[in-house]
């Protein structure tokens, strides 16, 4: 007769008990491989928050607000690279205690300028960018150049470029920005320069820097008692103490030109009359009023020197009316500078 294969015995059902041991377990196992996540997360959240904390955090600190444009570690800092690579091609050394301040306002007015372009129909197109930087970059071969076709510029300046970029640490993008900002920055100083004269009132003035009160002294008295103004600013003028050669006749000046102190004594003067010390925020001066014209033909350069000062004023008056906000202090003072 087959055999009956054997029957599985029935189940027993768990107790109570057995159920909330399983449960406990179960609870037990959860919680260990919670445990266990956490702590994979927070050893790999350690070096991921170091990491953020000191190469990507910086960048994001905020330095100036204009309006309502922010602009942070990294617009700065690639501000301060353009303007250090340009001093440096121009062949001028980067002063670190002056020229990271200069940076951040030339960031400042660079806005203002931008925000305030559509309201004077101010644009800077692709094209004008473009052609500016080829000229920029074209420029470093001097004389070369010169001699070059039109189609082998263009090459040039496409072999040149990146190299170009990469010398400022900046892309391609941001330096076409700020490349763009210069142009707008030069177009608003044509507009509010417009007004400046082309005929004047000006002095022929003698000018001598002193760079102390007791060189002021002994400068006044020889003049008073009759020495050449040349002769006297020879041995004691602050250039023949730095080593250079005075040039005492600075010519004729409209107002504007020289310092706000020297310009009230100028014009304020008869033919004849010598100053005693002005000071100035660029040092104490000496002046003797030679000529007086009413209206006299402004020169090219004194009017570039006006137009400088028309935006200059234009620029204070629209930064009380904006109010920039600033954001800064020593500690990103040096962060910017360890990372040019």
């Amino acid at each position: 007769m087959p055999t009956k294969p054997a029957r599985t015995p029935a189940r027993k059902p768990a107790s109570r008990r057995q159920e909330a041991r399983w449960q406990r377990e179960k609870r037990l196992q959860r919680i260990t491989i919670g445990v266990a996540a956490v702590a994979l997360l927070v050893v790999l959240a350690i070096p991921a928050y170091a990491y953020y904390d000191e190469y990507v955090k910086p960048w994001r600190e905020p330095v100036i607000k204009v309006g309502s444009t922010s602009f942070n570690m990294r617009s700065y800092v690639n501000m301060l690279r353009y303007e250090k690579a340009e001093k440096e091609m121009l062949g001028q050394t980067f002063d670190s205690s002056i020229d990271p301040f200069s940076a951040l306002d030339d960031m400042k007015n660079f806005e203002l300028v931008r925000q305030a372009a559509p309201g004077k129909n101010i644009e800077a197109t692709q094209e004008e960018i473009t052609t500016y930087i080829r000229g920029i970059v074209l420029g470093t071969l001097g004389n070369q150049a010169e001699t070059m076709s039109e189609a082998d510029k263009d090459a040039k300046f496409k072999e040149l470029y990146p190299q170009h970029l990469k010398d400022r640490r900046i892309s391609k993008k941001n330096y076409e920005r700020l490349i763009g900002n210069v142009l707008m920055y030069q177009e608003m100083r044509e507009i509010v320069g417009k007004d400046v004269p082309t005929v004047a009132e000006q002095v022929h003035l003698l000018v001598m820097r002193v760079d102390s009160e007791e060189n002021v002294t002994k400068a006044t008295d020889r003049l008073n008692a009759g020495e050449d103004f040349a002769a006297v600013a020879k041995d004691l003028s602050a250039d023949t103490q730095q080593g250079s050669e005075p040039e005492t006749d600075a010519g004729w000046m409209p107002r504007g030109v020289m310092p706000t102190e020297v310009d009230d004594f100028a014009f304020a003067s008869e033919p004849g009359a010598t100053s005693g010390a002005i000071s100035t925020k660029n040092g104490l001066y000496i002046v003797r009023v030679l000529e007086r014209e009413q209206a006299r033909e402004v020169e090219a350069d004194d009017r570039e020197t006006l137009k400088d000062n028309a935006l200059d004023n234009w620029l204070v008056e629209e930064s009380k009316r904006v109010n920039p906000k600033y954001y800064w202090n020593s500690g990103k003072y040096q962060w910017a500078l360890d990372h040019l």
